[in-house]
């Protein structure tokens, strides 16, 4: 998402109404992209059910630190017993904090032209 020239991310948090479970994630993007999440087990049950899943922006980001910030803060609060129970999550940590390197966020190209 755009927001005034910036290219955005936002926390979301899914749920499933036939089942009752939540997923917590983030993404770095428009609302409107196509992404549903990270998590396979979530994405299957999606595929053959939509119509039941009701997704809620919770937050706005215009940095992906803060972004992943608040999805940790957010998913630290599951307690490990609701994880695959409660939530579709199964970590209660976002393992991928790939804000914290720098050179993981370059395209491709510029990783290959920096390399030669």
């Amino acid at each position: 998402m755009r927001v005034d020239g910036k290219v955005t991310g936002f926390v979301y948090i899914w749920r499933d109404r036939k089942t009752g479970m939540y997923y917590v994630g983030s993404h770095w993007g428009s609302v409107d992209d196509g992404y549903v999440c990270s998590s396979p087990w979530m994405k299957r049950a999606y595929r053959r059910r939509p119509h039941d899943f009701k997704r809620r922006v919770l937050k706005y980001f215009d940095t992906r630190g803060a972004m992943v910030d608040e999805e940790n803060r957010l998913l630290s609060s599951i307690r490990d017993e609701e994880l695959g129970v409660k939530y579709y999550n199964l970590n209660n940590t976002a393992w991928e904090l790939w804000h914290h390197r720098p050179d993981s966020n370059k395209k491709v190209g510029e990783r290959i032209s920096e390399t030669n």
